[in-house]
């Protein structure tokens, strides 16, 4: 290699001080209402600890709202509209009651860090919540959503590809908690190292290092991409637990990962595991799917490098069911692990797809879904070098094999990469490699 050109974005996501105006101090008995009125954009109010009954509003003003204590303050409620800059919102509690709740509109940036609230509904801005926590749902449209390191008990929405003046807009959700259903539609995503229940995405997404829960009782698909315009890479993930006792005549559900409507996807060493319905009668159709590439979909997805077992339709012989996968002939099917489990059809593939050097065999788990020493999908892999290992090892069968994962990616403070584009990947003695790499912190 004779030379090394390094681009490395790091988004911007910690929070760093600006210069204050004026600093209000409010203490109980107070109101920050009254601070917020009587302050210009750049003043820092500072509020401590107790109860505030009222709910804060704040127009045209740029401001930092920072609660002081152990003992966040609580407020009613927020309201942040039409502010042309960087407002701050700091360890505050606004009230846990689906009444009261935080409202943005037409905000450039805001930073909501250590709080705690019901809902956030925001339009025509760009969020960042972190070390946060909500009761209800978060839903942003036309606008820009960094989740970093926060709970949301129900569920996230990024409604818009594009912001209101038509620019592409960016859903990143980092080492995160989604109790319920992500709906990302943003143009560009990165889903890293979090725990969801279910999801659904468009246009340009990386998922990886995350665990997709349905939790079981559950008949719904554990990840779902859809749309012309979606292009995801899928790496390193735990898909699981999409399975119920279905009773009638049923139609695509129980599916691990769905691939749709015109998209297209890199699926790449991962688990996927326990989608099945185990109810009896029906004459159902796609049910019981470990990966289901519809015919609609782009033909050139791939799968490769993934251990998939134990889905199935219970029921159903037909061969529109109860397969590992299901996928177009198109497809690059290769270097799997495709286990025959209870109730899994014989076949193990349908739909026209090629099983190309994989593996029916017991991948021999650890506790932690590592690969024990003597499992069959050790150096098993897609052998190209590009999919080798963090040590340089060909690639590992299952969620920790390839290099795109970060072990403690769940945990580190250290900067995520997001994205990495090597160019080209192979050069010869004396050549010149250009590596593009976008990155993000959660510090």
């Amino acid at each position: 290699m004779k030379s090394s050109i390094l681009t490395f974005f790091l988004s911007l996501i910690l929070g760093t001080t600006l210069a204050h105006g004026a600093t209000r101090m409010v203490v109980q008995g107070q109101s920050i209402q009254d601070a917020i009125d009587a302050s210009v954009s750049g003043d820092l109010i500072l509020v401590g600890e107790g109860v505030y009954p009222e709910e804060l509003v704040v127009n045209g003003k740029v401001l930092e709202i920072r609660g002081q204590g152990a003992n966040r303050p609580r407020a009613q409620g927020l309201s942040l509209q039409n502010i042309s800059g960087t407002t701050r919102i700091i360890n505050l509690r606004f009230n846990d009651v689906s009444t009261n709740k935080i409202l943005i509109g037409d905000c450039s940036q805001v930073f909501l860090t250590d709080v705690d609230g019901s809902e956030l509904n925001a339009t025509r801005s760009s969020i960042q919540l972190k070390n946060s926590t909500l009761s209800q749902n978060l839903l942003l449209n036309q606008g820009n959503l960094k989740l970093l390191k926060s709970t949301v008990t129900k569920n996230v929405e990024v409604a818009s590809s594009t912001n209101q003046s038509g620019n592409s807009t960016e859903c990143i959700v980092l080492q995160s908690t989604i109790g319920e259903k992500i709906t990302d539609k943003a143009a560009n995503s990165f889903i890293g190292y979090n725990s969801i229940r279910h999801g659904y995405f468009e246009g340009k997404v990386r998922i990886i290092g995350n665990t997709f829960n349905g939790r079981g009782n559950f008949e719904g698909i554990g990840v779902d991409l859809n749309g012309t315009s979606t292009e995801a890479f899928i790496s390193n993930n735990h898909i699981k637990n999409y399975y119920a006792f279905l009773g009638g005549v049923q139609n695509q559900k129980c599916i691990g990962l769905r691939v749709n409507g015109g998209a297209k996807a890199a699926v790449i060493n991962n688990i996927v595991r326990a989608c099945y319905d185990s109810g009896t009668g029906g004459n159902n159709t796609h049910v019981g799917i470990g990966i289901f590439v519809t015919a609609g979909a782009n033909p050139g997805s791939s799968i490769m490098g993934n251990i998939i077992y134990d889905c199935y339709d219970r029921t159903n012989t037909k061969s529109m069911g109860d397969r590992l996968v299901r996928a177009p002939q198109q497809v690059n099917l290769s270097y799997n692990i495709l286990r025959k489990t209870n109730f899994v059809h014989t076949d193990l593939v349908a739909g026209g797809v090629v099983n190309l050097d994989s593996k029916n065999s017991d991948p021999k788990f650890t506790a932690d879904y590592n690969l024990q020493a003597s499992s069959p999908a050790i150096d098993a892999g897609p052998p190209d070098p590009q999919y080798n290992d963090r040590d340089g090892s060909r690639n590992d069968i299952g969620m920790f094999g390839g290099h795109n994962f970060i072990p403690d990616g769940r945990t580190t403070n250290k900067p995520i990469v997001l994205g990495l584009d090597i160019a080209p990947i192979a050069v010869p003695t004396g050549g010149t490699v250009t590596i593009e790499s976008t990155g993000a912190t959660v510090k």
